[in-house]
């Protein structure tokens, strides 16, 4: 076999063709710093710095409220611009990428089949994936396409990212006023001319009655009750129309008519079953076994005398709790036995008064007598469970409750006159006053009588029926005194006449800025009370929306992110091998094959046109006027394999054969001038002198000159035949 060997062969070239050559290779420039992909890389960097704000905002929204967050930037907007952006981005950067990836292959050598292919990969890689897996996943621009349809998922995921909950907003701090007697009211008529003032010395008045059917049925919650407060968040205001509802609940410290309450107690350790038993067996006095006293609650009012120079309602408690409330016997009950006194005396009394007031129509406005809890959050549930507020000796009221300045009311005594205190006291006697007492039936039986609510909601241990051993909480006295306080308040606001000011439910009105008073609604006589601002700063507390971050969702969303940017890489890989920039639009890779209707041009020789920058080219040849249509492949003279014979094909293709009427086309005569004329494919019944070649002229479709083209528009099927 003869050895090749390698030849060399030496041209000679004209001046003029060694100056193109030299000014083609001048377009030609290489290198990693002059082909850096500006664009690209930029994309790729936005859409890096666009997921770090992504997730800042997640991090940063998580727990805020919607009024510590602007409103029209709400996080879920945010993140919707940032993933449109970035896909912007990636489009541009993918865009890029998948042209210098398409050029260098076609620097290094291929098909046109393959180049055809990864031109298609770069439309979508899913038709590919299933039927040529290996290739789709080898390819930088499957890859870079991958990544597209990757990042589509971040759309959802950000949605999850993010959402919102009901919560309690940050502590606001605000100013009150509210309204409320600064005197004791009348309250009732003294009916009976005796000193003792017992429950049955007086009667209620008719301007009482709404409060105490209030108190008796509001079980600590006075609806409605919160048309008497207005809040501010400025300071204190000279102006009363400055002022609006509480948003939510509100705490502050309110001044109005209340009681001093002094407590003094005493104990006693003792069996209440021996001696009853003893008496009994002995046939002794009835009375030593019969309604043995084991719990009681009563008030009486006590007028001024000379001893003290104040009226006052005093509160008698006596309770007992055995030292073994599950004895199983019934012959002996050993246990303690509490007494207690309070003098209530008429004050100012600061109340801690908590107004709840919601635009929401589902829920119940009001007030109630609570202080704010700092150790949990504000929640009707734990505050249902709440203890009543323990009583401070040294403040002589209950914590929370502070005693300001002692008032003097006048009550009479004469049967008609009227009372300040004697409806209250009545009223507390109805409501507050209990009893339980148990008496000895032999066969150490016991048996049990109670009245009033209180003997039974205190009382506490197993159902020890027939026994003597039942016990009283401590909480016995905390819990009157609670209730005592609730209607003192009642009094204070309950009686105010709100017809001036009282606004319709859920409207953001205030009260008039030309009333400083209003009048209390007495017994038979009626009195005046002002307008004033709370002694202490008020808290608001408000049921906000809060934006809640799911990081599982954000982390897959950056992460994601971050793949696509690696996926986009490696489609710029050695991107300084090519020497100019590179796209994959249609008028750069026609000229690269060199098609003839892009250098057929006397300004631009055809070396140009596959050398030159797509805008050079453009700038040349951009104002030719091409479309696209059936073209005579024969005008030249010219065949090739691509032509079709019009009369073959119109077998198959029905709707060729309208091309018998197409407009005629322009040709170029030998002088120079153009004239209408048929073209050569269709001049098929000119005359039998015509040759058969002549009658089957080829035509294809393609880009022509629109003198060179019979436009596809004018080509219509055959309407089908109706029998």
């Amino acid at each position: 076999m003869e050895k090749r060997t390698a030849t060399t062969t030496v041209s000679v070239v004209d001046g003029e063709k060694e100056d193109h050559e030299i000014d083609t290779l001048s377009n030609w420039l290489p290198g990693y710093w002059h082909r850096f992909p500006f664009i690209g890389a930029t994309a790729l960097l936005c859409i890096a710095v666009l997921a770090c704000i992504a997730l800042g905002v997640l991090v940063g929204s998580d727990g805020a409220s919607t009024t510590h967050w602007p409103q029209r930037v709400a996080p879920s907007i945010v993140l919707a611009a940032i993933n449109a952006i970035s896909s912007l981005c990636l489009t541009v950067a993918i865009g890029d990428g998948v042209a210098i990836a398409w050029w260098r292959r076609a620097m290094k050598g291929s098909t046109i089949a393959d180049l055809h292919y990864q031109w298609q990969l770069s439309h979508g890689i899913f038709a590919n994936l299933f039927t040529r897996p290996r290739s789709v996943l080898s390819s930088k621009i499957a890859l870079a396409v991958l990544a597209m349809q990757v990042t589509l998922l971040n759309s959802i995921l950000y949605q999850r990212a993010t959402s919102t909950v009901l919560a309690p907003d940050l502590p606001r701090n605000l100013s009150a006023i509210g309204i409320g007697a600064e005197e004791f009211p009348f309250t009732g008529y003294v009916v009976s001319d005796t000193s003792s003032a017992a429950q049955t010395s007086f009667m209620i008045g008719d301007s009482f009655i709404p409060v105490v059917n209030t108190f008796g049925t509001s079980n600590g919650f006075f609806r409605g009750y919160n048309e008497l407060f207005r809040f501010s968040t400025d300071s204190v205001q000279e102006r009363m129309d400055k002022y609006g509802y509480c948003s939510g609940v509100c705490y502050f410290d309110f001044e109005a008519i209340g009681f001093e309450i002094d407590c003094i107690d005493a104990t006693n350790h003792t069996d209440i079953a021996l001696p009853a038993i003893a008496a009994y067996e002995a046939d002794g006095d009835p009375a030593a076994w019969t309604n043995i006293p084991i719990f009681n609650s009563s008030f009486a009012l006590k007028y001024a005398s000379d001893a003290t120079n104040y009226s006052r309602i005093v509160l008698n408690l006596q309770y007992f709790q055995s030292d073994d409330p599950y004895n199983p016997k019934s012959t002996t009950c050993p246990g303690l036995v509490t007494n207690k006194q309070c003098s209530l005396r008429p004050a100012i009394v600061s109340y801690p008064v908590k107004v709840t007031n919601f635009t929401n129509e589902h829920v119940i406005n009001g007030v109630s007598l609570s202080v704010r809890r700092t150790n949990a959050d504000d929640d009707q549930s734990i505050n249902a469970d709440v203890a009543p507020p323990r009583y401070n000796k040294g403040l002589k009221q209950v914590e929370g409750f502070k005693v300001v300045e002692y008032l003097y009311p006048q009550d009479g005594k004469e049967m008609r006159s009227l009372t300040a205190l004697g409806g209250i006291a009545n009223a507390y006697a109805q409501f507050l006053s209990s009893s339980a007492a148990i008496t000895y039936t032999g066969d150490e039986e016991w048996s049990l009588d109670q009245k009033g609510t209180l003997a039974q909601t205190m009382m506490y241990g197993p159902p020890n029926m027939g026994s003597c051993d039942c016990s009283f909480r401590n909480e016995s006295l905390d819990t009157i005194l609670q209730s005592v306080n609730q209607l003192s308040f009642l009094v204070a606001t309950g009686m105010v006449d709100t017809t001036t000011f009282k606004s319709l439910p859920h409207k953001k009105e205030t009260f008039p800025a030309a009333s400083p008073s209003a009048l209390i609604v007495a017994v038979d006589s009626n009195t005046t009370t002002s307008f004033r601002a709370s002694a202490g700063g008020a808290v608001q507390l408000q049921d906000v929306t809060h934006y809640q971050t799911h990081y599982v969702y954000a982390g897959v969303a950056f992460a994601i992110t971050i793949v696509c940017i690696a996926l986009v890489i490696p489609s710029y890989w050695h991107y300084g091998e090519l020497g100019r920039r590179v796209t994959l639009g249609p008028v750069e890779i026609a000229s690269a094959f060199g098609a003839p209707i892009l250098i057929d041009n006397s300004q631009i020789r055809s070396s140009e046109a596959r050398n030159e920058t797509i805008d050079t080219l453009i700038k040349h040849i951009g104002d030719r006027k091409i479309v696209y249509g059936f073209v005579d492949v024969n005008k030249h003279g010219e065949t090739s394999h691509q032509e079709m014979q019009l009369q073959e094909s119109a077998s198959t293709s029905p709707h060729l054969e309208a091309l018998d009427g197409l407009a005629s086309l322009r040709q170029t005569t030998t002088t120079g001038a153009e004239s209408p004329t048929r073209s050569p494919a269709l001049n098929q019944d000119d005359g039998p002198a015509q040759s058969k070649m002549q009658k089957r002229r080829s035509v294809r479709l393609a880009m022509g000159a629109p003198e060179y083209v019979r436009p596809t528009s004018q080509v219509f099927p055959k309407s089908p035949r109706v029998a």
